[in-house]
């Protein structure tokens, strides 16, 4: 694993900018194809059950790729939809061009862009968009957590009859089979969530047996 000072000789603010500028331009690609018109239907494919990929999620993948290309960002691209090896195994940057392909693809906005960099072992960079909500959520390991370019800034929470709360399942929690889907949609909502800088406080709940289903 490499030392934290390895990672001095890469400018993280600038290759931030950078994940910034990939993350828009997806979002900009996937916008073009949300809800489209009865003449323009998203081409789907599936990659296995409930595993489905439009041309939207191609497009958005694509975008990012250039913008890094055109950027000149180092390191190799791992990307749910494609892969680049420039033979740098220092960099990786890690690519959800578009998490909540299902809830996409039926017209449901709990969709987003993700896009990460680590260094190493270590990741550094992540970059949340959410084009539905017009909300970018950025950080960089050491330099705090920005939303649309505001840090953010923890607070004390209200009394409690007061508070807002919000409560999570892992993706990977024990279900049946036949909570697939749910499990597909889930992903992409838990990706929407702008709304956690509202909350006051966020529960995680996991299930060590499946899920009873009615």
């Amino acid at each position: 694993m490499p030392s934290r000072a390895s990672n001095e000789e890469f400018d993280l603010a600038a290759l931030s900018n950078v994940a910034i500028e990939a993350a828009e331009s997806a979002s900009t690609a996937l916008l073009a194809r949300f809800r489209p018109p009865a003449g323009s239907p998203l081409e789907l494919n599936y990659k296995g059950p409930g595993d489905v990929v439009t041309d939207a999620d191609i497009a958005a993948d694509r975008a990012i790729a250039e913008v890094l290309a055109l950027r000149g960002a180092p390191g190799n691209v791992l990307s749910e939809e494609s892969s680049i090896d420039k033979g740098d195994s220092r960099l990786t940057w890690l690519i959800d061009p578009l998490c909540g392909t299902l809830p996409f693809s039926s017209g449901l906005p709990h969709w987003g862009v993700n896009v990460a960099l680590s260094i190493g072992d270590e990741l550094e960079i992540g970059v949340v968009a959410l084009p539905t909500c017009n909300v970018i959520l950025g950080a960089v390991r050491g330099q705090g957590a920005y939303v649309n370019g505001v840090r953010l800034e923890s607070r004390e929470p209200p009394a409690t009859p007061e508070t807002s709360r919000s409560l999570s399942t892992p993706t990977d929690a024990a279900s049946p089979p036949p909570n697939g889907p749910y499990r597909k949609l889930s992903r992409g909502c838990t990706a929407s969530l702008p709304q956690l800088i509202r909350w006051d406080s966020c529960f995680r709940a996991v299930f060590t047996e499946p899920c009873s289903t009615i």
